[in-house]
């Protein structure tokens, strides 16, 4: 492979992995061709979050891992070919090819299911981009962004069916959007719970699957077979098995409300769900998401429109989590219009954490203290406060943990200093720090087991970046 290092490092549960880069250029992303059978059916960026790279040498190559998911055709439970070439240099990585059987059931889905991948043939048509079945029975919504162009229908309706132009106003090195969608299903039952959905036959809507609890996923079932259900006509489904999670919550099931208002003002269709928090009721209603109703148990519903969203894709967010951090925070400036408030440097404590605790937390502090800082611990805070606290912050200091996800409400030029375990390979803030033209540094220290900061290194981080 010449000066090219890559490999494919997972092909199972539906979903092949790997990086790619150039030694010669680590910090330029390059491009993988995916074929299945024979036929090329992908072309994408390695441009996704790998630290283990940094480990291998490479720092400059955090970049450069590719993930794709098979569509729903490739679920036919017969033995496939597939294989991954460096789509410019034409060489295939290492680890490729690989024989893949994948069937029903697969990517943790105990269930026969269906998908927007799966829904084909196609017709396209309208404003915004509707994909419909050839019967009729669901339709896609597809919203499209500046510079965004159809180059379909293929075999299937899935992200593939959509061109990003490199260098367009979309893209941007380490973070390429993915296309948001709604789609709208007819006669379903709905696990208000977690928004588990089931066709009447007993299939569940795959691009649920990633909120898939089993347990839950089969009470819903039981349910269902049992007519053990109340109706409803018109439901937005908004709702995962991690909506309590706080960075989920402003990543997956806000978007997925705001997105899903922005096409319908109307006030037809109601939001069903679990028993919300106070900073998840005051967050909706600040996006005037306001016809929720709390209903636990499963729904049979007519009319019900689910997204993208559903399928936690917050590690990459989009447009609309952008939308829903500056709504939020526009909401409360004009509340304190008139109001003067200081820019802080603030350390974010998990002293009161149950995970990643600092063991040295108190070391970082003392050397934060005599650069300005204010420490503060988010769980004795109202929302409301620290979306201010953010939205004011000069410096934010903080270990990776949901408390970060506030910096979406910080001002463009913040700058976010993250210090995570060298073993938790998850760049979603940098990501949002991006999304919201933020400038965020990573300190890489210890492990989740010990969760150890170099002071030396710190210090001299910190020295470099507080100027």
């Amino acid at each position: 492979m010449s000066d090219l290092n890559g490999s494919v490092s997972h092909a199972g549960n539906g979903i092949i992995t790997g990086w790619l880069f150039s030694e010669n250029n680590p910090a330029a992303a390059r491009t993988v061709s995916l074929y299945f059978d024979g036929k090329k059916i992908a072309t994408l960026l390695a441009d996704g979050f790998n630290p283990t790279l940094e480990e291998m040498g490479f720092p400059e190559a955090i970049f450069s891992q590719f993930e794709f998911k098979f569509p729903g055709y490739a679920y036919d439970e017969i033995a496939h070919l597939v294989q991954v070439y460096d789509a410019e240099a034409g060489a295939e990585l290492p680890g490729s090819p690989i024989c893949l059987t994948l069937m029903e059931g697969d990517a943790d889905c105990p269930f026969p299911v269906k998908s927007v991948s799966a829904l084909q043939p196609v017709v396209v048509s309208g404003d915004p981009l509707v994909v419909s079945p050839s019967e009729g029975k669901q339709k896609i919504y597809f919203e499209l962004m500046p510079g965004t162009s159809w180059i379909g229908p293929r075999r299937s309706a899935d992200l593939q069916t959509f061109h990003y132009p490199l260098g367009g106003p979309l893209y941007h090195r380490g973070y390429c959007p993915w296309l948001p969608y709604i789609v709208e299903l007819h006669n379903v039952y709905l696990g208000a719970q977690h928004g588990q959905i089931f066709f009447p036959d007993g299939t569940l809507w795959r691009d649920c699957r990633h909120l898939l609890n089993g347990d839950t996923a089969r009470n819903v079932l039981a349910d269902v077979q049992n007519r053990n259900f109340r109706k409803a006509k018109k439901v937005l489904s908004v709702f995962t098995s991690v909506t309590d999670n706080y960075f989920h919550w402003h990543s997956d099931t806000l978007p997925a409300a705001l997105l899903l208002r922005k096409y319908l003002p109307g006030d037809d269709y109601v939001i069903l769900g679990p028993v919300l928090k106070s900073w998840q009721k005051q967050s909706l209603e600040r996006l005037g998401a306001t016809h929720y109703i709390e209903a636990a148990g499963t729904w049979q519903v007519e009319t019900l429109l689910t997204t993208a969203y559903a399928e936690i894709r917050s590690i990459r967010p989009d447009h609309n989590v952008k939308a829903v951090f500056r709504s939020i925070a526009a909401s409360l400036k004009n509340e304190d219009s008139g109001v003067e408030r200081k820019a802080s440097r603030i350390f974010i404590s998990r002293e009161d954490a149950q995970t990643r605790r600092i063991v040295n937390e108190h070391q970082v502090w003392s050397e934060l203290e005599t650069r300005g800082f204010s420490k503060v611990l988010l769980s004795s805070m109202a929302y409301t406060e620290q979306v201010r606290l953010f939205a004011q912050a000069e410096i934010v200091v903080a270990a990776h943990g949901a408390g970060l996800t506030n910096i979406g409400f910080c001002k463009p030029g913040t700058k976010i200093i993250e210090i995570i375990p060298r073993d938790v390979h998850n760049g979603c803030f940098r990501y949002l720090s991006i999304l919201m033209r933020l400038r965020h540094f990573w300190i890489p220290m210890g492990s989740i087991d010990k969760f150890e900061v170099d002071m030396g290194k710190f210090t001299k981080l910190i020295t470099n970046w507080c100027q």
